[in-house]
């Protein structure tokens, strides 16, 4: 007969060490078993912090000579974790410094991209980079104003706060296109670049679509033939793969082994919006893909499509005292109708990774067609409301702004958590916020949609809350108001109505 050895002996200092060693999900187990475990969990500090980083879709920071220590890491979390709950920035940031600026569509962990574009021909001329503080993380504030080549046109800006880089093409009249590499923080040449111009003429970079890690995804194309889509690592210079298909309009690292794009209905062809997924790994030697249908009916209604979502970040060089878990990242499907109306399908990354995990591809089927029924009514969430025309997105938050109208004459920002822990932890106190099918203005879905909105109820739940704008924000009325998040709080703008740019900014910290 098996002999069964009881942990619970042991001193109370031994079964500490053993506990902390444990994954989180198994010390949570051991504590519904005895009321003596239960009471050592309670009492460890660094066990409570451990659970807490968890339950909050956090990790650890790094480590250094000014760690905080685990208690007040402890306490800050928590407030942090509440100041996100109910949209409670404690610290406000007047930026004049950004008055005259593009509203950022570049943003990466605490970092913004403000861009200045010349009224007489449309140029970037200058650009300004504003990381925002966070007291609970020891985030200080950082600004700078990269040097940009005069006389230059200049596109496709992306940044890796974790990696320290920005990155973004000079095209340049009779001569090759140019590649810049700078470092984030100093707006000088990144150290690191290996590669500081691409001087094929033949196969000219016309967009770098996307940036993670040592790669760019950069799309290159030669008259009279599709565009293709090329890996580069940007330190080396190599091109790693290339020559991948692309007849999308954007695409993005999905994870370290597979790119992600939109397609986009096509009339002649008579088939619906989907989702690609190329593999990364052997892309370069035979196609492998998949193809994730959304609904049937949007093939008679859709009329341009766009993934929404924040650069895949990395883990190398992570900054604060905690910082959100990578693996929580909401890619949103933002899509335009002929029917004068917007919606978004919103989805975690991990669906489409587990399910290409539990269904490879083969020689003899490369290329594996996923109906909307087998993963979007289960993996997917639909949001529809014509008022709502901003879309930002922060790890596994949206953001969404809905404007003044003769209906709702207070701007509010709303934003979606769909971290599944945090929303676990939600449903388990019971909150009266968290959604669990496709919320929206169903009056509005039913006309846009007819008879098709019932069967795309879905079951994606998320954590859904609403404030109003701040009084000094809205200030006299006047402009167009905006909001967008990123780990550390929210940026609120007033944009001038006839210039479509920034007249005054404020962050909203915490």
């Amino acid at each position: 007969m098996a002999t069964v050895t009881s942990l619970l002996p042991l001193p109370n200092e031994l079964l500490l060490g053993i506990l902390e060693n444990l994954p989180v999900r198994d010390v949570l187990a051991c504590n519904a078993t005895c009321r003596h475990l239960r009471d050592l969990i309670t009492d460890s500090v660094t066990l409570q912090y451990a659970i807490e980083l968890f339950a909050c879709g956090m990790l650890d920071g790094a480590q250094g000579p000014h760690t905080v220590p685990v208690p007040d890491r402890l306490d800050r979390l928590r407030h942090y974790a509440v100041a996100w709950e109910r949209l409670l920035w404690t610290n406000h940031i007047s930026l004049p410094h950004v008055a005259g600026f593009r509203l950022p569509l570049v943003v990466s962990g605490d970092t913004l991209l403000f861009l200045h574009v010349a009224d007489l021909d449309g140029m970037v001329s200058r650009a300004y980079v504003q990381r925002l503080p966070s007291a609970l993380r020891e985030i200080e504030e950082h600004r700078v104003i990269p040097r940009f080549p005069a006389h230059s046109a200049l596109s496709d800006f992306n940044i890796s706060s974790d990696q320290d880089v920005l990155v973004f093409g000079e095209l340049r009249s009779q001569h090759p296109p140019r590649l810049h590499i700078r470092s984030l923080s100093t707006g000088e040449i990144h150290p690191l670049a290996g590669m500081l111009s691409v001087t094929d003429a033949a196969a000219p970079i016309t967009a770098i679509h996307d940036l993670h890690g040592d790669f760019l995804l950069e799309a290159v194309r030669v008259i009279g033939s599709p565009d293709k889509l090329n890996l580069r690592n940007w330190k080396s210079g190599v091109v790693e793969a290339e020559g991948m298909p692309i007849s999308f309009e954007h695409a993005i690292f999905l994870d370290d082994h597979h790119i992600l794009s939109v397609e986009s209905s096509t009339y002649e062809l008579h088939h619906s919006p989907c989702v690609h997924v190329t593999s990364l790994v052997t892309a370069k030697y035979a196609p492998a893909s998949y193809v994730f249908a959304l609904p049937d009916f949007m093939r008679e209604i859709v009329t341009y499509a766009d993934t929404y979502t924040r650069p895949l970040e990395t883990t190398t060089a992570p900054r604060g005292c905690f910082y959100p878990d990578p693996a929580d990242r909401l890619i949103t499907i933002k899509i335009e109708t002929s029917q004068s109306g917007n919606f978004a399908i919103d989805v975690l990354a991990s669906t489409f990774v587990r399910y290409i995990a539990a269904h490879p591809t083969s020689p003899d089927k490369p290329t594996i067609s996923v109906p909307w029924n087998d993963w979007g009514t289960h993996g997917a969430r639909i949001t529809v409301d014509p008022r709502t025309h901003v879309w930002t997105v922060s790890g596994a938050r949206r953001a969404i702004v809905r404007r003044r109208d003769a209906d709702h004459p207070a701007a509010t920002l709303t934003v979606l958590d769909y971290s599944p822990r945090r929303v676990g932890r939600a449903i388990a106190r019971g909150a009266a916020n968290v959604l669990y099918g496709s919320e929206g203005n169903t009056d509005y879905a039913g006309l846009l949609f007819g008879p098709h909105y019932g069967p795309l109820r879905t079951l994606l739940p998320c954590i859904a809350t609403e404030i109003p704008f701040p009084d000094d924000v809205v200030g006299d009325g006047s402009g167009m108001l905006r909001a967008l998040i990123c780990e550390n709080g929210v940026l609120f703008a007033r944009l001038d109505v006839q210039y479509n740019m920034i007249s005054e900014a404020w962050a909203y910290t915490i």
